[in-house]
C-alpha cells in the first residue's frame, strides 16, 4: 500500500514541526510554474515569526523563493514524501532571490527553519 506509506511519511514530517503556525504565502514563490500548468503549482507557507517555512514542489527541480520575510541564519532540508528521506541542502542566494534545486525528480517538500546557534 504505497499510499498509506506515503501518508505515514507525511505524518512523521509534520509531527516534527509546529505546522499550525504556518500561513499560506504564495508570494514567496518568485517563479510559479503553476501559472502555465496547474499540476506544477508550487505551494509555500511560513510562520509570521519568520523562523519556519514549508514549500511543496510537485516536480520542478529548480525553485526560486523570496525569503526576505524570514529571519537570518536559516537552514534547509529536502524531504521526500514518497520515501521519507531527508537531505540537507545549502541556501544559495542571488540578490533577493534564493534558489533551491530538488535532489531528483518527483515531489519534494523543502523545510526551511531558523538555525539553532547554541
Amino acid at each position: 500500500m504505497p499510499g498509506a506509506t506515503q501518508i505515514a511519511h507525511l505524518v512523521s514530517f509534520f509531527s516534527r514541526i509546529e505546522w499550525w503556525r504556518l500561513v499560506p504565502t504564495p508570494q514567496m514563490v518568485l517563479e510559479q510554474p503553476g501559472l502555465a500548468s496547474a499540476g506544477k503549482t508550487i505551494l509555500a507557507s511560513y510562520s509570521v515569526e519568520g523562523d519556519l517555512a514549508v514549500v511543496y514542489t510537485p516536480g520542478d527541480r529548480l525553485i526560486w523563493l523570496d525569503l526576505s520575510a524570514m529571519q537570518t541564519h536559516l537552514e534547509a532540508d529536502w524531504f521526500s514524501p514518497r520515501t521519507g528521506q531527508v537531505l540537507p541542502t545549502d541556501i544559495a542566494a542571488s540578490g533577493s532571490k534564493i534558489q533551491f534545486h530538488s535532489p531528483d525528480e518527483g515531489d519534494w517538500i523543502l523545510l526551511i527553519r531558523k538555525k539553532d546557534l547554541e
